[in-house]
């Protein structure tokens, strides 16, 4: 199973590019709900990690990134696959209900 990767400008094309499918947990460290969701994010790239790239980023330190991905609110989640974002979320999810968001945007 991978680490979880902290997205920045010099990994950002690797990440897309990525061969499995990657979950991208938009947060910033004074954010009440990112803290919440950051344990479930933890447990599920143990849970998954081994068929998912499980992946991090500061909207803080990396605003550009922010920008790019069009980041509104915190937590964003963003769910990639082949290079292409397939879906997002924003707010808290428990769970159950990232679990799901796996599922339905990036399949097994």
């Amino acid at each position: 199973m991978s680490e979880i990767v902290y997205l920045n400008s010099s990994n950002l094309q690797q990440v897309l590019n990525s061969s499995q499918p990657v979950i991208i947990d938009v947060y910033a460290d004074w954010c009440g709900p990112c803290k919440k969701i950051a344990p479930i994010f933890q447990e599920l790239h143990h849970e998954l990690g081994n068929r998912y790239l499980f992946v991090k980023m500061n909207s803080d330190e990396q605003r550009a990134l922010a920008e790019r991905f069009n980041v509104r609110s915190l937590p964003t989640l963003l769910f990639i696959k082949d290079g292409k974002e397939v879906g997002r979320s924003s707010g808290f999810v428990n769970k159950s209900q990232l679990a799901s968001m796996i599922q339905k945007y990036l399949g097994k």
